[in-house]
């Protein structure tokens, strides 16, 4: 689970923001996106308030996906991950700078993502 919690925070963010300003960043959130620092990942934040990341072989067992529920409270990106019928809850500071998503934790840590056009790449079609 130390895993799963580490792959929810880098794409949790926040952002101190209230009401209209939250439902901006609801819907500059949705798509696709790829984070390409620190880690490599690919995720799809959905309108219906569900995301999917999307997993290379191995990287979580046999798992080729995680999800769960998403949404915009207060400024924060709050992530709840939804496996085998357990519930955890994360969020984090959400910013854009130059068109990108950064995602900033707890412990300041920052992920940065760019948006995804395209197909799912072969790495994490498997």
């Amino acid at each position: 689970m130390r895993l799963l919690t580490a792959l929810a925070l880098a794409f949790c963010l926040g952002f101190a923001a209230a009401g209209a300003l939250a439902q901006n960043l609801d819907k500059r959130v949705v798509g696709t996106w790829h984070e390409y620092t620190p880690t490599d990942n690919l995720i799809t934040f959905a309108k219906d308030g569900t995301w999917k990341l999307y997993l290379k072989k191995g990287e979580v067992g046999e798992l080729r996906t995680l999800g769960g529920k998403w949404w915009v409270e207060e400024g924060m990106l709050v992530v709840v991950i939804i496996k085998d019928n357990q519930h955890q809850r994360t969020s984090a500071q959400l910013s854009f700078e130059d068109g990108e998503m950064v995602l900033t934790d707890a412990a300041g840590v920052k992920t940065r993502h760019r948006r995804h056009k395209g197909p799912i790449p072969r790495p994490y079609r498997w």
